[in-house]
């Protein structure tokens, strides 16, 4: 399992004046996490709402590039296999989209390869730039 500390250089979760719950990375908020976010149930009930069938699910901001690739690594997968068993508890209504630790394309080929194969996951999802690098960079060439 992941060790706490990993995850708290520079990213802390805090509340913001509304005291609605929110990720802060450098003193800058990165995110607001909402009911939907984090509860599977209400957002069926938007989907409901808003007439949306099916809808692709993936891991919010922040990715795993922030962190070094071997907790990356840990962080993605924890998180693609979750999304994978909502996925399988959903089928009609969530499609999984994997996360990599693109920062290391290696780990990242391994990662997408795993999620495929194992998981039935049907796409990537990742940032523009890693560690101010475009993913046009050919360091992330073997990954594409």
């Amino acid at each position: 399992m992941i060790k706490k500390q990993k995850f708290t250089k520079d990213l802390r979760a805090e509340r913001d004046s509304r005291g609605r719950k929110i990720i802060v990375q450098k003193g800058t908020r990165v995110v607001t996490l909402t009911e939907p976010m984090t509860n599977i149930d209400v957002r069926l009930q938007d989907m409901e709402k808003a007439g949306v069938n099916i809808q692709p699910l993936s891991l919010s901001v922040p990715g795993v590039d922030f962190l070094e690739p071997e907790v990356g690594l840990e962080y993605a997968q924890i998180s693609n296999d979750e999304i994978t068993n909502v996925c399988h508890r959903h089928p009609d209504h969530f499609v999984g989209i994997a996360s990599v630790p693109l920062k290391s394309p290696e780990m990242a080929i391994q990662q997408i390869n795993r999620v495929v194969k194992e998981l039935g996951m049907k796409g990537v999802c990742f940032g523009s730039n890693i560690d101010g690098l475009f993913i046009d960079d050919e360091r992330f060439w073997p990954f594409f």
